[in-house]
């Protein structure tokens, strides 16, 4: 017998219609569309998350990927540093201004200025350390002071979309501003 047919595989299965390399293709871009799912949707508000949205949205939301993940990875922490304002006893003097940190807005490397900085943000957390605390401390820094204006200000981070866009930066937003006298003699109740 000449049968020119192809000879079972085993398991009595014949080959299949469809070539390996097209299988493999589908297979591959099934496997990539599952895990951009899979990595993108959880955050689906960000940039990729928007401009993949009409693509991977009707499937994700059927298959369950669409549960948000913020929890584990919230907004970025915003700056935060104090600003201050020496005024001295002598007019002639000009006012001096200050920040803590010193850097303001740069990143803090050193561990030294680091310290200032968790110092900063304890600070910043009641206003009753701004005035029991670190006004009497720039008092003692700043010899012929007569007030210290300060402000503790947190500064939005721009979203992807806006900083995109070229937008302006958000104006400073002041959490707490305090006046400290330092002639007036510390208050020991408060204490």
């Amino acid at each position: 017998m000449n049968n020119k047919s192809t000879p079972p595989l085993k398991g009595g299965f014949k080959k299949k219609f469809i070539p390996q390399s097209w299988l493999k293709l589908f297979l591959s871009v099934l496997v990539i569309y599952i895990l951009l799912m899979a990595f993108t949707m959880p955050n689906g508000t960000s940039f990729l998350g928007r401009w993949l949205g009409n693509i991977i949205l009707p499937v994700s939301n059927q298959m369950g990927f669409t549960v948000n993940w913020n929890f584990f990875a919230p907004d970025p922490a915003q700056t935060m540093y104090i600003s201050y304002v020496v005024n001295f006893k002598d007019e002639s003097q000009e006012p001096y201004q200050g920040y803590i940190p010193p850097q303001k807005k740069e990143i803090v490397i050193d561990t030294s200025e680091r310290r200032l900085l968790y110092a900063m943000r304890f600070m910043i957390i009641d206003e009753k350390r701004l005035s029991l605390i670190l006004g009497p401390y720039l008092c003692r820094q700043y010899q012929g002071a007569r007030s210290i204006y300060i402000r503790s200000i947190l500064e939005p981070i721009l979203n992807l979309d806006a900083a995109r866009s070229g937008a302006e930066e958000k104006p400073e937003a002041t959490i707490m501003e305090h006046t400290h006298d330092c002639l007036k003699e510390p208050d020991e109740v408060s204490l």
